[in-house]
């Protein structure tokens, strides 16, 4: 008996980050306006970025009832985090009948946005007020899109 109880809080404990991706993702959300509003245009783009790879990731974990730490152990070596987690979501999309077509436009935003936060965070150059209102309003497609299938 001690040992299913051990055994289900222990299981209730890796599940636990599951809420906590979503909530980062809304922290993220809500930063980027804040940030967006100071002015600080490269840490908005970077917020609205992070907001919707939190999203996804917590949609790869929930739906498919995994661990973090299984659904890490699953990436193969070569291949990069943010890739990983695209991929995965994808194959969710596909898992919910969404079309070709429209799994190649969901993964061009997220790469077009991606590459927006990573001019914003690496590039020597300013980012303008412009960039980051753009990548707002495409991070907010993006969510309006996933929870358009899963929320």
């Amino acid at each position: 008996m001690l040992a299913t109880i051990k055994k289900d809080i222990h299981l209730r404990a890796q599940f636990e980050h599951l809420n906590h991706l979503k909530d980062k993702s809304l922290k993220s959300e809500m930063s980027a306006v804040i940030l967006e509003g100071s002015f600080y245009h490269s840490s908005s783009v970077h917020c609205s970025y992070y907001s919707v790879l939190q999203l996804m990731k917590h949609f790869c974990l929930s739906e498919n009832n995994i661990t973090e730490i299984a659904f890490s152990s699953n990436k193969p070596q070569i291949t990069g985090n943010h890739v990983y987690v695209l991929d995965e979501f994808l194959k969710l999309l596909d898992s919910k009948y969404v079309s070709s077509e429209d799994q190649r436009a969901f993964k061009r935003l997220v790469n077009d946005l991606k590459h927006v936060r990573v001019e914003a965070d690496y590039k020597n150059t300013p980012c303008e007020q412009l960039v980051g209102i753009a990548a707002k309003e495409k991070a907010d497609q993006i969510l309006k899109e996933i929870n358009k299938y899963f929320g």
